[in-house]
C-alpha cells in the first residue's frame, strides 16, 4: 500500500470519529501500525526519518563533509549552505528544508580565554594580578607564548615592592608618592619594558593549533595595592580573533568552492 493511500485510511479513522489506536510491538522501528477498533483493520504506516545532526571536531573533516553535500552524496540536488559564527561552523546539508545539519564547535584556546580575562572593554576596571599569580600565568598557561618571556618572568620575580619614608616627591615609573614623607616604589622595575608580545592559537581544535597570531600586551604596576597590570592592548585580541576566523574562511572557500558562506547562525 503506498503513503497516500495509507494517510487517507487513516484520515478516514478520525473522519469516521473512530481513534485509531497505535501498536507498539513492531519489530521494524521505521514502521508503525495503526489498528481501527471497530474494523480492527490494521494500517502500517512509514516513519519519515528524524532530523539528523552530526558532529564532527576537524575543520578539515568539515570541508570534506560539506564537498559531499554539494556532490550530492547526502541528497541528489542539495543545496548545502554553511554558518560560521565565532564559536562554532553549522553546515546545512540542503537549505531546503534544513533538516540535516553537521557541526563544527570552535573550541577557543587556553591562552585566548585567559587574556580575554584580562582584556578590558571601555569602561570596565582593569584587573590587577598579585606577582605569585602573574609568576604562575607565565610559567604555565603563557609558557612560551611570550616573547623574551624568560626575562619578563625573571623580571616579576625578582622584584621588591616597599615604602621609603621621607622619600620627598620625586615621582616616576616604579615610584610614586603616596603623601608628603612616604614613597612606594617596586625595585628592579624601572628597567623592564612596558609592552610584551604574546604569540597563542585564538582556536584549539585539531589542526589549528599550529595557527598562531600575535597581540601586544601592556604591563605595569599597581604600587597602591602591590599588583601587576597585565592587559592586551585595547583592539588587539578582537584583531586576533578576526583574523583566526579570516583564516578558517580562507580553507573553507578553497575547500568548498561553490558553496555560499555566511556569518552568523542558521
Amino acid at each position: 500500500m503506498d503513503l497516500s493511500a495509507t494517510v487517507e485510511k487513516v484520515g478516514k479513522m478520525a473522519v469516521d470519529a473512530v481513534k485509531p489506536i497505535e501498536l507498539t510491538q513492531i519489530e521494524d522501528p521505521r514502521k508503525v501500525r495503526f489498528m481501527n477498533p471497530r474494523t480492527m483493520e490494521v494500517v502500517e504506516v512509514s516513519v519519515p526519518p528524524g532530523a539528523r545532526e552530526h558532529r564532527v571536531a576537524s575543520i578539515d573533516d568539515f570541508i570534506a563533509a560539506a564537498k559531499a553535500a554539494a556532490d550530492g552524496e547526502w541528497r541528489a540536488d542539495a543545496a548545502p549552505i554553511i554558518w560560521f559564527a565565532d564559536k562554532q561552523l553549522v553546515l546545512v546539508v540542503d537549505d531546503a528544508d534544513r533538516h540535516d545539519l553537521i557541526t563544527t564547535p570552535l573550541i577557543q584556546s587556553p591562552h585566548y580565554l585567559t587574556l580575554s580575562q584580562y582584556d578590558a572593554k571601555a569602561g570596565e576596571p582593569v584587573k590587577r594580578i598579585s606577582q605569585k599569580s602573574f609568576i604562575e600565568l607565565l610559567k604555565l598557561t603563557l609558557r612560551n607564548c611570550v616573547v623574551h618571556g624568560d626575562e619578563l618572568l625573571k623580571a616579576v620575580r625578582g622584584i621588591k615592592f616597599q615604602k621609603t619614608e621621607n622619600g620627598g616627591a620625586n615621582v616616576g615609573r616604579g615610584k610614586e608618592s603616596m603623601d608628603a614623607d612616604v614613597v612606594a616604589e617596586v625595585v628592579g622595575w624601572a628597567d623592564v619594558p612596558e609592552e610584551w608580545q604574546v604569540t597563542f592559537p585564538v582556536y584549539w581544535n585539531e589542526g589549528e593549533r599550529e595557527n598562531v597570531l600575535s597581540v601586544l600586551c601592556h604591563v605595569d604596576v599597581d604600587l597602591d595595592e602591590q599588583k601587576f597590570i597585565f592587559r592586551p592592548i585595547p583592539g588587539e585580541m578582537d584583531l586576533a580573533l578576526e583574523k583566526a576566523k579570516s583564516m578558517i574562511r580562507e580553507r573553507l572557500e578553497a575547500g568548498t568552492q561553490d558553496i555560499p558562506i555566511y556569518y552568523g547562525t542558521p
